[in-house]
């Protein structure tokens, strides 16, 4: 694909970006590059590589659930703005 300065201004009106005249020749060279880039890649022969979801080859990360004393009440209240004897008061959320 032949990217040109008509292309690149097509491509920046249709992403909504103005681009001066200087500007427009930068992206210009710089969408070759990417471009360029993209077809040196599509060139690999990917065969043999397994399709994969994510890069790491991680499961699951969560911790065994463990009973584990809870932080006492008064150090919870006393960060509260609005608070009762033992609650947190919040706004309403349903009328």
């Amino acid at each position: 694909m032949e990217i040109n300065r008509e292309l690149t201004a097509h491509i920046a009106a249709l992403s909504g970006i103005r681009l001066a005249e200087a500007e427009l020749d930068q992206m210009t060279r710089d969408l070759r590059s990417v471009i360029g880039y993209m077809d040196t890649l599509e060139a690999l022969d990917i065969a043999s590589v397994a399709p994969m979801s994510h890069v790491q080859e991680r499961v699951n990360y969560t911790r065994e659930d463990a009973v584990r004393p809870s932080i006492p009440r008064g150090d919870v209240l006393v960060n509260a703005a609005r608070k009762t004897d033992e609650y947190v008061v919040t706004p309403k959320t349903f009328g």
